[in-house]
């Protein structure tokens, strides 16, 4: 993501945030920017949104690999994130649902990605349900937690082996 597009971006989010607008709507536009970044792998417009502190987890993805857990410290949540997205592409996220409440902020909708097994070069379909859930404090992320239906993406897979 170019420099001028994140600092666009930036200059968007402040303006909400000094002009005054209630806070629900500040933290539904921050979510909803972070979380469009993060599905599309514009890591410096989400990283710029996350607190040192930020701990991210997918414990669904216990359906595929039982050794996953939470990843805590934003260097190594983008050290992660970036490893498994490395192989990951033309990933859309269609959002049915967005929701604020709190100092949460909560996304559900399909993921769609193709996956290129370096390995052999083959390129896999996907198409899940997904669920986001974003915790704040001061304006950042502190917490995030995804929950995708990685029994279908089991599913798919297998399917596509052949």
């Amino acid at each position: 993501m170019g420099k001028i597009k994140f600092y666009a971006v930036l200059a968007m989010l402040m303006g909400h945030l000094g002009f005054g607008q209630h806070e629900e709507l500040d933290l539904k536009t921050i979510s909803r920017t972070y979380i469009d970044a993060y599905f599309g792998k514009s890591i410096d417009i989400f990283a710029s949104m996350m607190a040192d502190e930020v701990e991210w987890s997918d414990p669904t993805w216990a359906e595929v690999d039982p050794s996953t857990k939470l990843v805590s410290g934003k260097t190594k949540v983008l050290q992660h994130l970036k490893q498994a997205t490395a192989e990951i592409q033309n990933m859309s996220y269609a959002i049915d649902h967005h929701f604020v409440s709190g100092n949460f902020a909560v996304f559900e909708g399909t993921l769609n990605y193709e996956w290129k097994q370096e390995a052999t070069g083959k390129v896999f379909s996907f198409s899940m349900r997904e669920v986001s859930v974003l915790e704040f404090e001061s304006g950042l992320i502190v917490k995030h937690t995804d929950y995708t239906d990685f029994k279908r993406w089991k599913e798919q897979y297998t399917s596509q082996l052949n």
